[in-house]
């Protein structure tokens, strides 16, 4: 996460940097939450100077620079000609052209279906979300799943939903299978992406080495009322504390 926030503030190039705080704060959550903290056991603290540190750093905006972003991010939205002006005529394929962006956020299938840039597969290579530290083995990823209810009184009946899902996961979940990336025939992916490209692997290995975190921490509001100005950092991570202390207790 340092040499990811010391890149990106540091840079030595006028390409943009078109990041999220929210989602790499997020990102950094989940992962304070699954290896710093034991849910399981009620020991967790988000007042700790670790929190506090990307806390602050993601979560205080620069009206001077974008007032929705920490210093040295850029929304992506503001590649929009009406903001930036050099960008006109190029407004499909700012975010994702070698020659203006340095650093970029998405997810595969919006690259794939949204940009025209020829030098995307050739040239773009796709990193997982900063780590915590050298402690954090893997970084959060998303996954969609089932569960069946063990008090339920029709288990086997929705056990057998699931596996005929599981029969015929491409054509039940339609579209949305495209980007599970759970397949490891990685051909089967041929219809909609390019398999064999150098950005594909990575995506895929993302995936692949991820972890996946059933806990929601909803920190939305107190990110809000902090960049605002309306509280504190302290009081900020005090209210983090307390609700996550609600939410597992409920």
């Amino acid at each position: 996460y340092d040499s990811f926030m010391d890149t990106v503030r540091n840079k030595k190039t006028s390409k943009h940097v078109f990041q999220l705080g929210a989602v790499i704060y997020n990102s950094l959550l989940k992962q304070y939450s699954k290896y710093y903290c034991d849910f399981e056991n009620g020991e967790f603290d988000f007042t700790s100077d670790v929190v506090a540190k990307f806390f602050t750093e993601l979560c205080t905006y620069y009206p001077d620079y974008d007032s929705r972003e920490p210093y040295g991010f850029m929304h992506p939205r503001r590649y929009d000609p009406e903001v930036n002006p050099e960008l006109v005529g190029k407004e499909e394929t700012a975010q994702f052209s070698s020659d203006l962006t340095l650093m970029t956020i998405s997810a595969y299938n919006y690259y794939y279906y949204a940009t025209s840039c020829s030098d995307f597969f050739d040239e773009w290579r796709a990193v997982p979300m900063p780590r915590l530290s050298e402690d954090v083995p893997a970084t959060y990823v998303e996954a969609e799943f089932a569960i069946i209810n063990p008090y339920s009184q029709n288990k086997e009946a929705a056990l057998s939903v699931l596996e005929d899902i599981a029969e015929n996961y491409m054509s039940v979940r339609g579209g949305q299978a495209k980007y599970s990336f759970l397949l490891e025939d990685k051909a089967a992916y041929s219809d909609d992406y390019h398999p064999d490209s150098q950005v594909f692997a990575d995506f895929y290995d993302i995936a692949k080495e991820g972890f996946v975190f059933t806990y929601e921490i909803g920190s939305a509001s107190i990110r809000e009322d902090f960049s605002k100005g309306l509280i504190s950092a302290e009081e900020a991570l005090e209210e983090l504390q307390r609700q996550v202390d609600i939410y597992l207790n409920e």
